[in-house]
């Protein structure tokens, strides 16, 4: 930015220079407008409307980096969200799988309780009717 801004200056010196050096009058014929005017205010006035030109697309530029910006971070803030409902969600997943000391005993519980009823029950593949 820096270098931009000093450049900028050095070639400001150079045209004002060069058109100081070249101030004798001259034509100007521009389509129908026709006349006389300084070299020097010519040059001057041609590089001040190409620096109008100029940031007119840098302000264009600008505007539509912004309006890009500010897609893309919305876009951003939409994943980051998902990404945070996919780390819940694997979290949840994770606490599920895990066998819990309460799961242990509960299922220590019920295989015990089946045990004992297989020998207590006598079923025969007869009684079970479809």
């Amino acid at each position: 930015m820096q270098a931009g801004f000093i450049l900028s200056i050095i070639f400001a010196i150079l045209v004002s220079i060069f058109a100081l050096q070249n101030a004798q009058p001259v034509d100007i014929n521009f389509f129908v407008v026709h006349g006389q005017a300084s070299l020097a205010l010519v040059i001057l006035i041609s590089v001040a409307l190409g620096a109008v030109i100029l940031g007119l697309f840098n302000i264009y530029n600008y505007i539509k980096s912004s309006k890009s910006i500010k897609k893309l971070q919305s876009q951003v803030q939409e994943l980051e969200g998902q990404l945070s409902a996919a780390k819940d969600a694997l979290k949840i997943m994770e606490n599920s799988n895990k066998p819990d000391d309460k799961s242990d005993s509960l299922t220590e519980t019920v295989n015990d309780n089946a045990d004992n009823l297989e020998g207590s029950v006598d079923i025969d593949s007869e009684d079970i009717q479809d």
